[in-house]
């Protein structure tokens, strides 16, 4: 069941109103960047966490070979020559960082989600433009009805499982 607002503050509303129904899965979509109330992402934190332990790992597989594996003498430099390591460490560093960010995002976003039904529905293109929409799955279809028709939405529409689209103009 998807349903559309004229503003945040309506689908915020809504929202509340739903959960305290009763009805717990419900899903927000803005057509902007995420305002006061909404979850701060744990992404950037974990994507800093695996640059740092990327560059570390790079810096003491060098360690590691250039001193107790394979230590050699070339020229008179000492084994532990750290600056020649930077480079290198850095670059692991990066590809550890970008590597733990899409697995902490695909995480995060739920995916590999292949096909939602409310993928389908012309409401969904609106949370992208000009809409706030509120998808929800709720066990009793007419509890929402009665709580979202209240709540004043400038459209409802359900999705029946495998059947066709029923959409609802609330307002002209």
């Amino acid at each position: 069941m998807l349903a559309v607002f004229a503003d945040a503050g309506a689908q915020r509303r809504a929202e509340a109103a739903l959960r305290q129904a009763g009805i717990s899965d419900v899903a927000r979509h803005l057509p902007a960047e995420p305002r006061e109330g909404m979850e701060r992402s744990a992404i950037p934190l974990i994507v800093l966490v695996c640059g740092l332990l990327g560059a570390a790992a790079g810096f003491a597989m060098q360690v590691y070979a250039t001193v107790w594996s394979y230590p050699q003498n070339i020229g008179g430099r000492p084994l532990f020559s750290w600056p020649s390591y930077i480079p290198i460490a850095f670059e692991l560093g990066v590809l550890a960082a970008v590597a733990g960010g899409f697995v902490a995002f695909l995480i995060a976003a739920g995916l590999p989600l292949l096909y939602s039904p409310e993928d389908r529905s012309d409401l969904m293109r609106a949370a992208t433009r000009d809409g706030y929409v509120l998808v929800l799955r709720p066990g009793d279809r007419n509890l929402a009805w009665r709580v979202l028709r209240r709540q004043d939405p400038v459209m409802i529409e359900e999705l029946p499982e495998g059947a066709a689209r029923v959409s609802h103009r609330v307002h002209p």
